[in-house]
């Protein structure tokens, strides 16, 4: 974890801490004071936790696509690829006797334009299939 996600986290888990704290020293009747129905005020706290815990998905989520966007823009603007061209490399991948593949969904027809390019450009990764400078100019 990073010094700047700790650094933002921080705050967060002293109020939990506070609130933790505060619950687990509270007497029953204190408990129920401004409630005089246990089930409803449980039911509250349970809404109450379950928006934090959603508010700190959200915000973990963020974080995530903005680190995947920062790796991407650091490794350079995205080469373009011809959808028929990638379509037809992965259709040949897929069928290679040599090194037989399986997908859930082995028919590339019934993927979307941008799924194809995302496995084609993975495979590339894994070295599955040629780099684009390897690959008559494609």
């Amino acid at each position: 974890m990073t010094q700047d996600r700790k650094r933002q986290q921080e705050p967060i888990r002293l109020l939990v801490d506070l609130l933790a704290e505060d619950i687990l020293a509270a007497s029953d009747a204190e408990m129920h004071e401004d409630d005089d129905d246990p089930d409803r005020a449980a039911s509250d706290m349970r809404g109450l936790f379950e928006r934090a815990l959603i508010l700190s998905n959200k915000s973990r989520l963020a974080a995530a696509r903005a680190a995947v966007a920062a790796e991407r823009q650091s490794r350079g603007a995205t080469p373009t690829i011809d959808i028929a061209d990638a379509r037809r490399q992965l259709r040949n991948a897929l069928t290679r006797k040599d090194r037989p593949l399986t997908m859930a969904a082995r028919n590339e027809n019934e993927l979307s334009d941008a799924d194809v390019i995302g496995l084609v450009q993975d495979m590339r990764e894994l070295g599955i299939l040629p780099s684009d400078d390897e690959s008559d100019g494609h």
